[in-house]
């Protein structure tokens, strides 16, 4: 793996034995899709979460997202991110992403969520109303998946675009109603529709 663009491009990143951990890297291709689709909203702050070896992270701060968070709860992964993120000002942060409260970020311009595919539905259902209230008014949610999960709706969350990858998904959504939890906007919707993404 390496990095794509920016300050860092064509960086080698440590890679990581995965057997076992149930932890599924990005591929570079995977990467570049994301990182072409995120260009439609403004950069800012980019939080990663279930961020395996912060490739994902690591690309959002070589293309200029600031200040970058990577969230990870397993060693061997957090060394990774520490071997990679080395001589950076990435910020790490060792917990269960399932763990942070409401509250703990607020105004993130990108959210970036990863988990593993066979909970992806119940990390949705239980993490999504907390992350919707850490993005900023112009921020956007992305949840990668299994190309066939099929994840409930939830208030304030509109999904804007869906850019299929062999076997998983990234989906794209905006908090567009709700600002730190508080629905702004009961009886108009309003969204940032991606053009090309069908």
């Amino acid at each position: 793996m390496r990095i794509i663009a920016g300050a860092y491009k064509g960086k080698r990143l440590v890679s990581l034995d995965s057997k076992g951990l149930n932890i599924r890297p990005t591929s570079d291709m995977a990467r570049e899709a994301l990182f072409s689709v995120l260009a439609r909203w403004p950069k800012g702050s980019f939080l990663d979460l279930f961020s395996g070896t912060g490739a994902v992270a690591l690309e959002a701060l070589s293309r200029g997202y600031s200040p970058v968070w990577c969230v990870e709860r397993n060693k061997s992964a957090l060394a990774s991110i520490c071997a990679n993120g080395s001589e950076t000002c990435l910020n790490i942060i060792q917990k269960d992403a399932r763990d942070i409260k409401a509250g703990y970020f607020c105004d993130v311009s990108v959210i970036f969520a990863d988990p593993p595919y066979d909970k992806t539905l119940e990390m949705w259902d239980a993490m999504a109303e907390r992350l919707r209230d850490f993005l900023s008014q112009d921020g956007v949610l992305v949840w990668e998946c299994p190309k066939a999960a099929d994840l409930s709706k939830i208030p304030g969350l509109t999904t804007v675009c869906e850019k299929r990858y062999g076997a998983a998904k990234f989906l794209f959504f905006n908090a567009v109603n709700f600002i730190h939890g508080v629905n702004i906007n009961k009886d108009k919707t309003e969204f940032r529709h991606c053009r090309d993404c069908d």
